[in-house]
């Protein structure tokens, strides 16, 4: 069994999330990638991106 860690900490900047399953529809980004699930990729206000594994 494989444990993973899930940081505490939550960005409120997200604007917007896709995800594999979604193809180019915007989702409602949620806190950080440990809640998006892999495939997922959160788009912030910043310009930044953060693709979830």
């Amino acid at each position: 069994m494989k444990a993973e860690c899930c940081p505490l900490y939550c960005r409120e900047d997200g604007d917007y999330m896709k995800c594999v399953s979604s193809g180019d529809k915007k989702l409602s980004p949620p806190c950080n990638c440990c809640l998006a699930g892999p495939g997922c990729t959160i788009y912030y206000n910043d310009g930044t991106s953060e693709t979830c594994s």
